[in-house]
C-alpha cells in the first residue's frame, strides 16, 4: 500500500493560493486535511471516501496535519475561539 507524506510548509507553498488558504483555514478546527485533485481542482476534506470511480486526473495530494503548520499553543487558541462560536450564552 502506497504511503503518502504529510503535506509541510513547502509543499503546502507549491500549492495554490486558494488552497493553502482552505488547509489552513480547516487546520484551525480539525486535526488533519485531505488534498486531492480532480476535474481541475484542488479539493480539501477533513474525512475521506473511497468511490467507485475517480476522474482520469485524480490524484491524492497528500495529508496536511496541524503540527506542521502551527504550533501547539496557536492550535489550542484556534480551538477555543472556535468553541467560543458553538457555546451558548
Amino acid at each position: 500500500m502506497k504511503q503518502y507524506m504529510p503535506i509541510n510548509k513547502e509543499q503546502l507553498e507549491k500549492l495554490p493560493i486558494e488552497t493553502q488558504s482552505a488547509i489552513l483555514d480547516t487546520l484551525q478546527a480539525y486535526e488533519k486535511v485531505y488534498v486531492e485533485y480532480a476535474n481541475g481542482q484542488y479539493t480539501t476534506s477533513t474525512g475521506i471516501s473511497i468511490t467507485c470511480h475517480y476522474p482520469d486526473d485524480h490524484k491524492f495530494i497528500g495529508i496536511a496535519y496541524w503540527q506542521d503548520h502551527y504550533t501547539r499553543e496557536e492550535h489550542k487558541q484556534h480551538i477555543a475561539v472556535m468553541n467560543s462560536y458553538s457555546s451558548p450564552e
